[in-house]
């Protein structure tokens, strides 16, 4: 029997009934003292042990320390694969389960603390809900915007900015469609606000130039279109823009210079050939603009407008006869390209024809294309006047 102040350290702590029974028949034949005890959930028992093994459960043994290693040695040829390990139970779970279980436990430690990051994160980017909303009515006013729908899509646009202030693509799409729609005052502040918070891209320049044209604020939108240049110095669109801007604004030789611009990008364009010819016609350039007009209409014979700038340069030429062949050619193209019904007004004049003159007239406001004053009171005063009818009569009885 050892004493009470030897040392003992376990050698065997098993699940298993039998293991634990093999080994102390090994100790007690090779006549090593040993202390038997069972651990549970019940807490410590010293052998004898007649209590029924589960989980939960094990046995150890224990020797002297000075005998460990000769106790090893008995114990190692006794079958069942003897360990110390307390987790080899008859019903344990198998290695990959436990894997497992502790994979989940570690889990449960760390997700709070990535939950608190990611809530951290999503405050530092806003709302996620308001931020999806800013979204939702974005492209709801885009739709809107494609089908035309402009009072809709600036209710979408009025609602992302709502809950946005700062978000430059809001002012850049409310300004366009006002600009679409026509109320170019309230587009230009629109448009100006989206620059002021960085949106100074050629999209918002441009957009912006083209509400300054329309209010005829000619000088602020070439400064603008000329900024969206230094951003991209070979656009086709920007050198058209600004080549109408110079139109509008007579400078004629300015305009054709960025019109062959954007001929050099693309040959075919019509839009530029029409510009360009419209530009040398105001500079009495006749040959060489009626040969622009005649390049267009070959590209786009069906084009009611290229027929009616032709048909005016050769009006300004003093050519009626191929004028008015052109007014009609673009009148069987649209009956109501106003600009064609009034140029056979006057080529009617020309001709004396006063009574069909009037009648292009009439045609020509009910297209809604304002008639010059001046031309009115020439017809008005050539027109034959009507006789007079006396409307008193005497009743005879």
């Amino acid at each position: 029997m050892p004493d009470d102040r030897t040392e003992f350290v376990v050698v065997l702590r098993t699940g298993q009934l039998i293991q634990f029974d093999w080994t102390i028949n090994a100790l007690d034949e090779a006549n090593i003292p040993h202390i038997d005890s069972q651990e549970g959930s019940g807490g410590l028992v010293t052998a004898p042990v007649f209590s029924m093994t589960g989980p939960g459960t094990w046995f150890s043994v224990s020797v002297p320390a000075h005998l460990v290693e000769k106790a090893k040695e008995i114990m190692a040829v006794v079958p069942g694969g003897i360990t110390t390990e307390p987790d080899v139970w008859d019903f344990r779970p198998k290695r990959g389960v436990k894997t497992g279980w502790k994979i989940l436990i570690i889990a449960g430690f760390i997700a709070p603390f990535c939950f608190f990051l990611l809530g951290l994160l999503l405050l530092s980017r806003g709302d996620p809900s308001r931020r999806g909303d800013e979204i939702y009515w974005y492209n709801a006013g885009m739709s809107h915007h494609r089908l035309s729908n402009y009072e809709s899509a600036i209710g979408c646009f009025d609602e992302v900015l709502r809950q946005n202030r700062k978000l430059a693509n809001a002012w850049l799409a409310r300004g366009i469609c006002r600009t679409d729609m026509g109320d170019y005052t309230n587009a230009v502040m629109d448009l100006q606000y989206a620059c002021v918070l960085g949106s100074t891209n050629r999209s918002t320049l441009m957009g912006l130039a083209r509400a300054q044209t329309k209010l005829g604020q000619f000088q602020p939108a070439l400064e603008s279109y000329n900024k969206a240049w230094r951003l991209d110095t070979n656009n086709i669109d920007l050198f058209k823009a600004r080549g109408f801007l110079f139109e509008k604004m007579k400078s004629f030789d300015a305009a054709i210079a960025d019109f062959n611009h954007a001929l050099a990008i693309s040959p075919l364009d019509a839009y530029s050939l029409q510009g360009r010819a419209y530009c040398l016609a105001r500079t009495n350039r006749f040959d060489e603009a009626i040969a622009t007009y005649t390049q267009a209409i070959a590209i786009e014979p069906n084009n009611a407008r290229l027929y009616d700038g032709r048909g005016y340069t050769h009006q300004l030429n003093d050519e009626w006869e191929m004028a008015a062949n052109d007014y009609e050619r673009a009148l069987r193209i649209n009956p109501y390209f106003g600009s064609s019904i009034f140029g056979l007004a006057e080529y009617c004049f020309q001709k004396g024809a006063y009574v069909d003159a009037w009648s292009f007239v009439r045609k020509a406001e009910k297209a809604r294309t304002p008639v010059p004053s001046g031309f009115l009171e020439k017809l008005k005063m050539a027109m034959p006047q009507p006789r007079e009818e006396s409307t008193s009569s005497s009743l005879i009885r």
